[in-house]
């Protein structure tokens, strides 16, 4: 699943993962090391940042908890981290991004998000996946290639990391 949703290609998600740039990979290494601090300083340098009422950064954490949360993850030690240290940072947003960042920390996610998550892992079907990718992409000006980003990082940290023993 990780290496399909890598393999998706759109002009959309490439200017997202260049805005996010350092961010973003900062996000990434942190969810697979599992480590607590890291996913807080990874979190803080995305919440509130990019513009509109719910910035990149914001998008980004809620694909990542809407994947570990379809993934039946939520108690996986980065997601509890990332939920914990998302909680704690809900002031330094817009008001309806907090909103969002809340209800995706409860396990609320949007439809679009969900359904890409549930495609990306559930089989064969091409066709699906790729209208699931184009509902998501059309959601608002630029939240729906930042929820995939955010979605692509949590599988990706997945992949990369290793079973705790």
């Amino acid at each position: 699943a990780a290496r399909r949703l890598a393999s998706f290609v759109d002009p959309r998600i490439d200017k997202s993962r260049a805005h996010l740039g350092a961010r973003l990979e900062s996000f990434v290494g942190a969810l697979s090391a599992s480590n607590s601090a890291a996913i807080g300083s990874a979190v803080e340098s995305l919440i509130g940042f990019g513009p509109g009422l719910t910035p990149s950064g914001d998008d980004v954490v809620v694909g990542a908890l809407c994947a570990y949360a379809r993934l039946n993850q939520r108690a996986a030690f980065p997601a509890v981290f990332l939920a914990h240290h998302t909680h704690r940072l809900l002031e330094r947003t817009s008001l309806v991004s907090a909103h969002i960042l809340w209800m995706a920390i409860e396990g609320q996610h949007a439809e679009p998000a969900a359904t890409v998550v549930d495609a990306a892992v559930g089989g064969d079907d091409a066709v699906f996946f790729t209208r699931s990718m184009a509902t998501l992409l059309n959601t608002g000006a630029t939240s729906g290639a930042d929820l995939f980003v955010g979605i692509a990082a949590a599988f990706e940290a997945m992949a990369r990391s290793r079973p705790l023993r």
